[in-house]
């Protein structure tokens, strides 16, 4: 073993999210644990979940916390502390709770589908990949649909102010400043849903306990930071991933088309492929060595997900898309503690997204001269658009 991290040079973000799996089989030629555009990241599949799992030796504290002065929660505090959140937020957000959700997102894709599927064509991003997750998570919480496009713009504020105009320090005030208007909204509405709670998750928030303590309005609205960042950024990118993918391989629209019930391997498998989440951040507790590389105090590590979810030492035909794989152990929602606690919407979406998509349209393209633009920032793939066409649209 080296006993320092090997060096790729900056700008490697762009060949990130394009080719993925050619990028991480490159990388894993380096060494187990390298350092990318100025990030250590760990790659071999046991070394990352152990990063991922040993919250004693690598905790969620520390690194940024997007313009606020306290940690989102649960994303940002480690067990024993974590434990209580995930103890009332586990049973909120339960694979029985959101199958309730299926019909009304069952009518919505089809809704939007109605828009559209005449012309032969849409763009999938404003059609679909936002609006869909994004109805979603706003009726979960309660809030008025009206108000969606300030929390998309929000989300990318907070994920991606390097997209923003202006010097690095205005787009750190305007992160900051929609940060401050995000605890602003949510303010107001718990107190208003403290004097009259409604059916939906901050009143159940409320409502819910542990041991007999009830959440804060502080920590409701740490909660409420994350909730719609993570429902409607990773999901949108997701939808537009799997679709980029499916564009490019007939072969599996067809199995989705006549085969409804292949739908959730194949979004288990989508998810292992496309990696939405290239890497989770952790902060190490103590001075140690990973693979070799040395590691201080405080030094931030990156567990990659997207390199472990392709790495054959893991599974070892992992460089083959198979949509019939089971069991399928993906790291795409993290692991351990700190398991993501929207996996069950997420796959939800996913799901009622795919499989009422292949009903209506079973086969469709790119839009000819279509040029796909992936980004990850902050460690997030997606696309900038995805214009596709079926029948004569073109």
């Amino acid at each position: 073993m080296t006993n320092k991290a090997a060096f790729l040079p900056p700008g490697s973000v762009k060949a990130r999210a394009e080719h993925p799996r050619d990028y991480f089989a490159a990388l894993r030629e380096k060494g187990d644990v390298v350092t990318d555009s100025g990030d250590k990241v760990v790659l071999e599949p046991a070394l990352v979940e152990w990063v991922l799992q040993d919250y004693k030796a690598f905790s969620t504290r520390g690194g940024n916390f997007y313009g606020r002065s306290r940690p989102i929660i649960p994303q940002q505090v480690d067990p024993p502390a974590h434990a209580r959140y995930r103890r009332i937020l586990g049973p909120l957000m339960s694979a029985q709770r959101m199958a309730a959700l299926e019909p009304g997102l069952v009518a919505r894709m089809h809704e939007a589908i109605d828009g559209f599927i005449a012309h032969g064509g849409c763009e999938l991003r404003e059609a679909i990949a936002v609006p869909i997750p994004g109805i979603s998570v706003m009726n979960l919480l309660g809030l008025p649909v009206a108000d969606l496009p300030f929390f998309v713009a929000f989300k990318d504020a907070i994920l991606r102010p390097r997209a923003l105009p202006g010097t690095l320090e205005e787009q750190m005030r305007t992160q900051a400043d929609f940060a401050a208007r995000n605890a602003r909204y949510f303010e107001d509405l718990i107190r208003e849903r403290r004097a009259k709670p409604g059916d939906d998750l901050i009143s159940a928030m409320m409502q819910a306990g542990d041991g007999g303590e009830r959440l804060t309005d502080e920590e409701i609205q740490d909660i409420c930071f994350q909730l719609p960042m993570a429902g409607l950024d990773t999901v949108t990118g997701m939808i537009l991933l799997s679709f980029a993918f499916l564009a490019h391989n007939p072969q599996y629209q067809a199995m989705l088309a006549e085969k409804p019930g292949s739908t959730d391997a194949m979004i288990e498998e989508l998810l292992r492929w496309e990696t939405p989440n290239s890497a989770l951040k952790r902060t190490v507790i103590a001075d140690m060595e990973i693979a070799g590389c040395p590691f201080k105090a405080g030094e931030r590590v990156l567990a990659s997900i997207g390199a472990a979810n392709t790495d054959p030492r893991r599974l070892p035909d992992a460089a083959v898309f198979d949509p019939a794989r089971s069991p399928n152990r993906h790291l795409t929602f993290g692991t351990g503690a700190h398991t993501c606690v929207g996996n069950h919407l997420a796959r939800l979406e996913l799901r009622v997204v795919l499989r009422e998509w292949h009903r209506r349209i079973p086969a469709y393209r790119l839009k000819p001269g279509a040029v796909l633009d992936y980004s990850d920032d902050n460690m997030t793939r997606t696309l900038a658009a995805l214009p596709l066409a079926w029948g004569t649209g073109g």
